[in-house]
């Protein structure tokens, strides 16, 4: 159990590290405040917290996101997603947990705008789950 979270907080901080220009003492210590290399515009990302998204991990990433100096953080429900919140990020992140109730959860309509986000030229992040909910319509 403990190796799982682990592997988990070790995969978390690479990729925070390297979305955000940050390195990983910063990540691990909490000194945010220390980087004096701020990006001129914060790239303005949503993260997913909805059905299916299991597990602390989830929890883990959108606080580690969040404390993230170069990312503006949103936290986002399906209807959000259905409603064109998409609309105003750069970002989207869709954690790991089951991809069928992820799927259930945003819809077929919350998939066309995920689809239609990204050939917009938005960034899309699938985490295990994540990756799997837009490749099919459910």
């Amino acid at each position: 159990m403990k190796k799982n979270y682990f592997l988990l907080l070790l995969s978390a901080l690479l990729t925070v590290s390297i979305l955000t220009g940050c390195c990983a003492t910063q990540i691990c210590t909490g000194n945010f405040a220390a980087s004096t290399a701020q990006p001129a515009k914060k790239v303005r990302t949503g993260y997913f917290i909805g059905d299916g998204c299991n597990g602390s991990g989830v929890y883990y990433w959108a606080h580690m996101l969040h404390c993230a100096p170069a990312l503006d953080l949103t936290l986002l429900d399906a209807q959000d997603i259905q409603n064109g919140k998409l609309d105003d990020l750069d970002l989207l992140v869709i954690p790991g947990g089951s991809s069928a109730n992820q799927d259930r959860d945003i819809t077929e309509k919350g998939g066309d705008k995920i689809r239609e986000f990204v050939k917009k030229g938005g960034s899309y992040v699938g985490i295990c789950a994540g990756f799997h909910c837009t490749l099919n319509k459910p």
